[in-house]
Formats: C-alpha cells, structure tokens, sequence
C-alpha cells in the first residue's frame, strides 16, 4: 500500500526530478552559442562563460551544441559587470624606534593591507528563436566571491604580488562562470 502511496504522490506533483522532462523552451533541439558579449574592462573572461555554457548543455545532452546556420536558437550572453571590493584589512603600526619617525625599511606609515578581496559579477542570458530573434528565456544571475589577499612577507616590501593578484582573480571568475553557468542552465530547461 505504502509504495502506491509514494507513486502517486510523486506522480502527481508539478515539479518532477532528474533531467529527464527537461528541455529548451519550445522543445528546440540545436542551439548556438557565440561568444557571450563582455561589457565590462576585464579582457578575455567571456571566454570561460561561453566554454562553461557550452559544458553544461553538452553534459545534459538536451540539445546539440551547433553552427549558427544549423541552429534554431541561439543562446546569447553578456557579461554586464565586474566589480572588486576590498573585503577586511589590517593596519599596520611603524616602527618608531628611530625618535619616533617612521623607519624606512618598513612599511610606511598609514599603510593597511587588505586580508581578503571580493568578485561580483552579473551576467545576462537569453535564449532567442534564430528565425524571428523572439526572446523565450531571459534572466541575470549574479555572484560574489571571496579570495584570500596575498600576504607581503618580506621587510622592505610594500606592494603586493600583482601577478598573484591578477591569476587569482581570473581563477575566481572561471569557477563563478562554471557555477552561474549551470544555474542558468537549470533555470532555463526546467519544466515544471
């Protein structure tokens, strides 16, 4: 009796697991994605959103990834803001020990170095019927992230890594990319 029960529970609900009865709006099934539009200064990241897209809708097998000419639809996206914020800092005292002027072998007076740095961003996507440029999906996802400052070790030394900097930041977007990637994916192709 219990697992009839269980059947028709599940049966009878609107939102129904597993990709199975997932699909592009309009049921297409060949869908193009150029290279989403990058609108803010960050050069090169609109690649990682375009692979983490075409990722997800290879890896779900719910329509064939193809040229713009074969395609019914076309999956177009913008990258629409990047934005770093400094997150938690820590000032740092001078050494006074020289008749209380600060000692030029260390890091100057007023100085603050940030512990940790923030990564929005905000990206728009939609799916656009190729035949009349009808818009059937449209939404803006949005992410921040954390990331560890570099941490300046050596007496002397008052500016941080740059290249540290710049990988890190590249490497936070790429995993933000992935991540709001197959949030759009899943709120594009669920059916409920």
């Amino acid at each position: 009796m219990w697992p009839l029960a269980i059947c028709v529970l599940l049966s009878s609900c609107a939102y129904h697991f597993g990709s199975s009865n997932r699909s592009l709006p309009g049921g297409y099934t060949k869908v193009s994605v150029p290279i989403f539009k990058n609108s803010t200064g960050e050069v090169g990241v609109e690649t990682y959103f375009t692979t983490a897209m075409i990722e997800e809708l290879e890896r779900h097998d719910l329509a064939e990834v193809t040229g713009e000419h074969d395609a019914q639809v076309e999956l177009q996206g913008t990258i629409q803001n990047i934005r770093y914020e400094r997150g938690a800092y820590q000032p740092i005292p001078s050494d006074t020990s020289s008749g209380g002027q600060p000692n030029p072998d260390l890091i100057p007076l007023g100085t603050a170095l940030a512990k940790e740095y923030y990564i929005s961003v905000s990206t728009e996507v939609k799916l656009v019927r190729r035949s009349d440029q009808k818009v059937l999906w449209s939404n803006t996802f949005n992410s921040r992230r954390q990331y560890p400052a570099p941490y300046i070790t050596t007496i002397g030394l008052n500016s941080a890594n740059a290249l540290y900097n710049h990988s890190a930041r590249l490497q936070n977007i790429a995993t933000m990319a992935k991540e709001m990637m197959e949030q759009a994916h899943n709120h594009m192709t669920e059916n409920f």
